[in-house]
C-alpha cells in the first residue's frame, strides 16, 4: 500500500529518511530525533540535529545549506525560517523545535562540498494521531 501526499504522489523512499544526491558528495545523517520517531510526532514539534560528513579530501560548505518543504505544487525553500532559530556549521545543523500541522510532511535537506558535489536527505514526517 502506498500512502500519498497529494494526487498521484507516492510516499517517497522505503522509510522515514531517504538519502540521495551525488554518491561522492557529503553525507547528511539524522542524529535526532531517531528515524523511527518521525512516523509519529504527536505534538507536531520537530527539533532536528543533523550531521554533515564530507567525502574524503573535501570540505562541507555550510553556506550552501538548503532546507525545503514539499507542498502540493513543488518544493518551497524554508532555509531562512529554519536558520532563524538554528546553529549551522560544516559539521551539521541543530534547530529549535519546528511546528508542523497535523498530517504528513516531507522535508529535504541539502548541502554542497567545496568540489561542487551535493548531498541530499529527505525526511518523511507524520504528525498528530
Amino acid at each position: 500500500e502506498l500512502a500519498s501526499f497529494g494526487p498521484g504522489e507516492a510516499l517517497f523512499g522505503a522509510g522515514p529518511v531517504t538519502a540521495m544526491g551525488d554518491p561522492w558528495g557529503p553525507k547528511i545523517s539524522l542524529l535526532n530525533p531517531q528515524a523511527s520517531a518521525l512516523s509519529s510526532l504527536a505534538d507536531g514539534r520537530l527539533a532536528l540535529q543533523v550531521a554533515f560528513k564530507p567525502a574524503s579530501g573535501a570540505r562541507v560548505r555550510a553556506d550552501t545549506l538548503r532546507v525545503e518543504y514539499r507542498t502540493a505544487v513543488g518544493w518551497r525553500d524554508i532555509t531562512g525560517r529554519v536558520l532563524a532559530n538554528a546553529n549551522v556549521g560544516a559539521g551539521g545543523l541543530s534547530t529549535a523545535p519546528l511546528s508542523l500541522p497535523e498530517g504528513r510532511h516531507r522535508i529535504r535537506i541539502s548541502v554542497m562540498d567545496d568540489r561542487g558535489r551535493v548531498g541530499i536527505t529527505e525526511l518523511s514526517v507524520k504528525t498528530g494521531n
